[in-house]
């Protein structure tokens, strides 16, 4: 409610960069909460910078069906706790939040430790859920570049990170760090801050169901690629999809996603979006839903060609459900050996090649590698090991 209040106030603002800060200056000051959990009243006390909607409304539950980064959060502060830390959580776009408390320990999603001013008993750690700020702004721009080269369109950075210097000094002025990538999303960030950044497997959306066993791989003819995403679907190549299926009748692409909200996009591809017979467009799809359990019947595999993920959620999402991976590198996400596929530059023909390639698999054999990767990723990526491996992290680190 709070975010679609703030779009609705700030839509008018014809300038890209002013209305970008006057959303920030709103939300900071319609999220100046924090929320205390309380271990002892003389426990050390820790502060986690990061996401405080599950907090304000604990009993919300639908809150967690969607992205793991609410369930993540909350996890965190579990993690401090255990440790023998009281916790404050705040937003971390909350720029009206000056440190008070004497804390032990920050654990900030933001560009805090750039202008907070902390004593050297504190321990900062920054949380890093993306590639390099710089890293992913000069690969959005160069995917808006080559989009609007190719349909002479005005298409604009919908993932562009203004505050990326901010964001740069704060890692260089923090302790340590904790990345949900891999050793690819470790090398966009500069070599001589490898040494503080240390890896962490997120987890994917909570799922219900995973696919069953009978039946496993669907008929010919239903035999679909599913594209799943958030915000940003032109850094997420979702552009590159639909000029690769709109050339491809006899391919079904199937697509989960809030696309809606990107109206530039939406215009540019108006025709292979609604009016494709073999592109279908649903919307933004609980990842637990009987819709999302539907689409998944008619779909063999996922294409994911991200330009820049840390580790892309809805790519862990798609392999725990039971789908064939065809990935960039920079989805953060290690491929066992011989099992799935990289797409190694993302172009057009590639993506196309590679399809080609995929439907003259043995789908027998597709069917046992997605029987391993569903298997491997579930335990790997799994809510389990995530509290278990982010606790062991913070103790190694605060001890």
């Amino acid at each position: 409610m709070r975010r679609k209040l703030i779009k609705a106030i700030t839509c008018f603002i014809p300038n890209k960069t002013t209305r970008h800060k006057a959303q920030s200056f709103l939300t900071s000051l319609l999220t100046k909460e924090n929320v205390s959990f309380v271990t002892a009243p003389d426990a050390p006390w820790a502060l986690v910078s990061y996401l405080i909607d599950w907090a304000l409304e604990p009993k919300k539950k639908n809150l967690f069906q969607y992205h793991s980064n609410r369930w993540e959060n909350k996890e965190l502060v579990h993690s401090l706790m255990k440790l023998g830390y009281n916790v404050d959580v705040i937003f971390y776009k909350n720029h009206f939040f000056k440190p008070k408390k004497d804390y032990r320990v920050i654990i900030d999603l933001g560009a805090h430790f750039n202008f907070w001013n902390l004593p050297s008993t504190c321990f900062k750690i920054q949380y890093l859920t993306s590639s390099d700020p710089f890293y992913q702004n000069q690969k959005e721009q160069q995917r808006c570049q080559s989009l609007n080269q190719r349909r002479k369109a005005c298409c604009q950075p919908k993932r562009f990170l203004d505050d990326a210097q901010k964001l740069r000094v704060s890692l260089e002025k923090a302790d340590a760090a904790i990345l949900l990538g891999n050793k690819h999303t470790l090398s966009t960030y500069p070599p001589e801050l490898h040494s503080k950044i240390h890896l962490l497997d997120l987890t994917g959306s909570d799922l219900t169901y995973t696919a069953k066993q009978k039946d496993f791989i669907p008929p010919p003819s239903d035999r679909g690629i599913l594209w799943i995403g958030g915000a940003g679907v032109i850094l997420k190549g979702l552009d590159l999809l639909l000029e690769v299926f709109s050339k491809h009748p006899e391919w079904h692409l199937h697509i989960a996603g809030k696309i809606q909200s990107e109206k530039d996009f939406v215009e540019v591809y108006q025709k292979e979006l609604f009016e494709t017979k073999n592109i279908h467009c649903y919307g933004l799809v609980q990842p637990n839903s009987d819709l999302f359990k539907q689409i998944l019947s008619k779909c063999v595999a996922f294409v994911n060609a991200s330009g820049s993920e840390a580790t892309s959620t809805a790519a862990i999402t798609a392999l725990n459900a039971g789908l064939y991976p065809i990935i960039s590198r920079d989805t953060g996400i290690d491929l066992p050996k011989g099992k799935g596929i990289y797409l190694e530059t993302c172009s057009i023909p590639e993506i196309e090649e590679t399809l080609k390639s995929f439907f003259e698999k043995d789908m027998t054999q597709v069917e046992n590698d997605i029987r391993f990767l569903q298997s491997y990723f579930t335990k790997r990526y799994s809510r389990d090991n995530f509290s278990k491996n982010s606790f062991a992290l913070l103790k190694k680190l605060l001890h």
